[in-house]
């Protein structure tokens, strides 16, 4: 007669996983039975605080991570808002619904490009005013425009001291200039056409100035360039008595001068 021997089990332990739950396993080590139990909850993901990763183009992702295996992750497409500050910075703000929970993050981006420099000649009531903002940073084509009581040449201020004309357009009854920014601050005058002097007033002494000029009796003084400019009053590139004649008669209120 063989008498039974009897099991002899060996434990095997499998841990829980987030999505599993864990048990032990008793293998006979004589004749292979086995049983399982001691089972224990599924641990569930633990997900922490996301790492966020913004575009060059202000897009967002969040992705989380779970701490119980970091090879569980999950990445969620964020939602963009933006704010922007009156000195052109903007803030976007992400945010993510994620697990029953709202994240949030946010990017700042300083304003880029240069400003516009406007000086003014013109004076009095119908003094020249402009749409640019002195503390705002432009690039690119920007298209202004410029409001006044009588006509005026708005001209770039070039790096060599010359100026360069802004060509006039009128859109819906408003004086309409572009000027192009790009890699330096850009400055642009303003002033009255006929105001030979510079001295913010168009009259007689404008006149009799522009016939010194053509005669040759007097040279400009203050700003050869800009002066030569405001005082060809009919723009065809020459300074003379038609020039003058014009000036005299916008002093008088009998013409006005074309913009």
């Amino acid at each position: 007669e063989v008498l039974a021997l009897g099991h002899i089990y060996e434990d095997a332990v499998t841990a829980p996983t987030c999505t599993e739950q864990g048990y032990t396993t008793h293998v006979c080590s004589r004749c292979g039975d086995s049983y399982v139990d001691s089972y224990v909850d599924a641990l569930g993901h633990d997900w922490g605080e996301p790492a966020w990763n913004w575009t060059e183009d202000n897009t967002a992702t969040a992705t989380f991570t779970c701490g119980n295996d970091a090879a569980h992750t999950d990445t969620v497409t964020a939602v963009i808002t933006s704010e922007t500050a009156a000195d052109g910075t903007v803030t976007y703000t992400a945010t993510v619904e994620f697990n029953d929970r709202t994240y949030t993050d946010t990017k700042t981006v300083a304003p880029s490009g240069h400003r516009i420099i406007a000086k003014n000649y013109t004076k009095g009531d119908g003094k020249a005013e402009t749409s640019i903002e002195a503390d705002r940073l432009y690039s690119g084509e920007v298209t202004f425009t410029v409001t006044a009581g009588q006509a005026c040449l708005v001209a770039v201020k070039n790096a060599d001291g010359s100026y360069t004309t802004l060509k006039c357009t009128d859109a819906d009854g408003a004086h309409t200039f572009t000027v192009t920014v790009t890699d330096a601050d850009v400055t642009i005058v303003v002033v009255y056409k006929g105001d030979a002097n510079l001295d913010g007033n168009v009259n007689t002494k404008d006149a009799t100035l522009v016939k010194q000029f053509y005669l040759s009796l007097a040279t400009p003084g203050v700003d050869e360039g800009l002066q030569t400019m405001v005082a060809d009053c009919n723009g065809d590139g020459m300074v003379n008595t038609k020039d003058a004649t014009l000036i005299k008669q916008a002093y008088l209120g009998l013409s006005a001068m074309r913009w």
